[in-house]
């Protein structure tokens, strides 16, 4: 064995470095390897997500070595520059995740082409609104709703993108909708109506556009009826004659919810064309689509109490 590679001290191992001596490059990686991934893994929690860190952050030491003080300690000098590089990796992250949540919402609130002046009017008033609730959210639960309703990613995407469990991600989505329903909006209110046929709740949405500035008062409503006992829902779209990927989605999570309270939920009075668009998305094979109010009534009626 190479006397040099068991004395030599860490000035000296830099020395020979700046010399290009590569054995010295090696040793260094030897001795401090295992700290330095340490400190990046506690920043990802990820063994891959560590390995890259560690390798990038290694780089920048060999480029900065020049610059380290000899009479300094080699390991609190290197494990400064880690936790400062994985800090500035962080929120670099954050930030690309950010600027991802901004781009899709001005993709999603882009003004309609076209010359209708009414549809021009009922855009703006439509990307105000959501603007200014969206706007009222702390970031975290505003990304969560806007991954989720603008950009319509599944809970295992988002839990994937945001490093989160999945608990966690519906957590910020349900809180994020339910304080955006409360941010006020001139008198924009959700239409809608219940009645109660025994143990069946029917939710009649009156809006024409099922879509995001009403999804989460509605989402609200149906969550107050899940936690006040109710277990059979019936949700009336007859009045709704457009729908589109945050409903969908804004659905799925009501039958999840129903589904987490042993209930069940269907949709009735659909008109063809909110049928087939649902259809295409495969919702019906996990949601029931009838035609009618007394026929879902029928349906839900017949099922059993968990």
């Amino acid at each position: 064995m190479d006397q040099r590679a068991v004395s030599a001290t860490d000035a000296e191992l830099i020395e020979r470095c700046l010399d290009k001596d590569n054995s010295a490059w090696e040793q260094i990686l030897a001795r401090y390897r295992r700290r330095i991934f340490h400190i990046a893994y506690k920043f990802t929690g990820k063994h891959d997500g560590a390995e890259d860190l560690t390798q990038e952050i290694f780089l920048k030491v060999f480029k900065s070595l020049d610059k380290f003080h000899r009479d300094a300690d080699l390991g609190t000098w290197l494990s400064s520059v880690a936790r400062n590089y994985c800090i500035d990796h962080y929120r670099a992250c954050k930030r690309e995740r950010e600027v991802v949540v901004e781009d899709l919402l001005a993709l999603d609130l882009a003004p309609a082409a076209g010359g209708n002046p009414h549809r021009v009017l009922e855009d703006r008033d439509r990307r105000s609104f959501v603007r200014r609730g969206l706007d009222q959210l702390p970031p975290k639960l505003r990304e969560a709703v806007v991954l989720r309703d603008l950009a319509g990613l599944s809970y295992q995407e988002m839990a994937e993108r945001l490093e989160l469990p999945e608990g966690t991600v519906k957590s910020r989505i349900n809180r994020g909708r339910g304080s955006s329903r409360d941010v006020p909006h001139g008198g924009d209110e959700m239409q809608l109506s219940l009645e109660e046929r025994g143990d069946v709740r029917i939710l009649r949405i009156k809006e024409a556009k099922m879509t995001y500035p009403v999804l989460s008062s509605f989402f609200g409503e149906v969550r107050r009826l899940v936690e006040g006992g109710a277990r059979k829902l019936i949700l009336d779209l007859q009045a709704v004659s457009y729908v589109d990927s945050a409903t969908i989605g804004c659905l799925m999570d009501v039958h999840r919810l129903l589904q987490d309270h042993s209930g069940s939920v269907c949709l009735a009075g659909l008109q063809p064309r909110v049928e087939t668009m649902l259809s295409m998305t495969g919702v019906h094979k996990i949601i029931r689509l009838h035609r009618s109010e007394d026929e879902a009534l029928r349906a839900l009626v017949g099922t059993r109490d968990e």
